[in-house]
């Protein structure tokens, strides 16, 4: 095991980097849902790094299809899932971060909302060992972890509500290898939200204060090796029940999530440095088109891998 618990504070490396493998191609489309992905180059980077600022979120698409619901209805399972997330690829993919989830609503008598009501920690990776599978009771009451075949995903346990993140929080979320054949997350947050709906909605169910998160390190083959590898980040909406089909026409918009900047870590002299995932070192992919995204930023912002990603699919 290395002797850091993460990469965060490593020296900004932005000189050129002997043999880098610049200008990355896109990723093809993935069926199903609307998302803007960011990603790196198959080169020897050790993990990601992301500043963001959590977008407002409509949610516009529910299973009893009716009309006339809040933005976020807790009453209601919603069809469109909101994610703000980070990811790798060696061996195989892993999807890591925050997805819109279920929340308590009423601590004094452990009630569960229907509706997905704030962003929450996850874990989603593919390995065919160590995959750590069990409820929360096999985890000492943090998380859980669930497979199907090689496929597993992970989720904190929603008593920790100081681990629900909302609207207009700023967070930075990394993804890093460890050692090698690992990965963790770690969260880490720099301003609470000062939105009069996330101030409401955190003083209405008693939430605790944000706070940061650590995952346990957990399976990644190939990762953290020096070896090829690549990292993304991606914002999503994804839908329920349509891995892989035609994105569904939805009014459902998620908008202001802001991109400070974005790092990949790797090994420059026998040394963690983070280094700027500015437009030489990306590539992006608007799934399933490009009107459906409304993307800013400034030559600064850029350079550090920086942005505002906006998703309307019905403007």
């Amino acid at each position: 095991m290395r002797e850091y618990k993460d990469f965060s504070e490593a020296m900004i490396h932005d000189a050129e980097i002997e043999g880098e493998r610049l200008f990355p191609t896109p990723h093809p489309v993935f069926g199903g849902a609307w998302y803007h992905k960011v990603v790196s180059s198959l080169d020897g980077w050790l993990g990601i790094e992301g500043t963001v600022t959590l977008p407002e979120i409509r949610l516009s698409r529910y299973k009893d299809g009716l009309d006339g619901h809040p933005d976020i209805d807790p009453e209601v399972k919603s069809l469109d899932n909101p994610s703000v997330y980070l990811g790798g690829h060696a061996a195989d993919e892993s999807d890591v971060g925050l997805s819109l989830s279920l929340g308590v609503i009423d601590r004094a008598k452990g009630m569960i909302s229907k509706g997905c009501i704030a962003f929450r920690p996850f874990w989603r990776y593919i390995t065919e060992v160590d995959q750590d599978v069990g409820g929360y009771d096999a985890h000492d009451g943090k998380y859980s972890v669930s497979a199907v075949g090689d496929n597993c995903f992970a989720n904190a346990h929603w008593k920790f509500t100081e681990n629900y993140y909302l609207p207009g929080d700023v967070l930075k979320i990394s993804v890093f290898s460890p050692e090698p054949d690992r990965l963790r997350l770690h969260i880490e947050v720099i301003e609470v939200s000062s939105l009069a709906s996330s101030v409401e909605t955190r003083k209405k169910y008693g939430w605790n204060d944000p706070a940061d998160f650590e995952s346990p390190v957990f399976s990644s083959p190939g990762h953290g090796r020096g070896l090829e590898a690549e990292f993304k980040r991606v914002n999503a909406i994804d839908q329920s029940g349509n891995e892989g089909g035609n994105a569904i026409p939805t009014e459902t918009a998620i908008t202001n999530a802001v991109w400070h900047s974005t790092y990949l870590y790797r090994m420059i002299d026998g040394r963690i440095c983070r280094v700027p995932m500015g437009p030489s070192r990306s590539a992006v992919t608007n799934a399933p088109f490009d009107s459906a995204f409304e993307i800013t930023s400034d030559e600064s912002r850029s350079l550090v891998g920086g942005e505002t990603v906006s998703i309307k699919p019905m403007k």
